[in-house]
């Protein structure tokens, strides 16, 4: 999962699924490495180009299936495009943060605390 930030604003994918809001990412191919699935996802989801990402942490889940997640802070370029997957918004924390996937609910918590210092 990538966490791309512009400003006070984070890159998150508005879901098709009606399930509310996620980061760009997705489940790695047994074939490629984390940091391959990670710029792999991000061109699918949201037409960028990851120019740099940083590996932050790793936390297991089974919220939804059960996985091991890798968060990344992404530096990204590009014209930012929907897939069928959804349409990628700019938003600011507190506009997503209780709607973001149960899997992904660690991430917000770990950001809500590094704003909150």
């Amino acid at each position: 999962m990538g966490i791309i930030r512009k400003g006070d604003t984070f890159l998150v994918i508005e879901r098709n699924d009606g399930r509310g809001v996620s980061f760009p990412g997705g489940l790695c191919n047994p074939w490629e490495q984390d940091d391959q699935a990670l710029s792999r996802e991000i061109l699918e989801e949201t037409g960028l180009k990851v120019a740099s990402s940083d590996f932050k942490f790793r936390y297991r889940s089974d919220a939804d299936v059960k996985v091991e997640v890798s968060v990344w802070e992404v530096t990204a370029e590009g014209v930012v495009e929907g897939s069928w997957e959804g349409a990628p918004r700019w938003l600011r924390l507190c506009e997503f943060g209780s709607r973001v996937i149960p899997g992904q609910r660690p991430v917000v918590e770990v950001l809500e605390a590094a704003h909150s210092q």
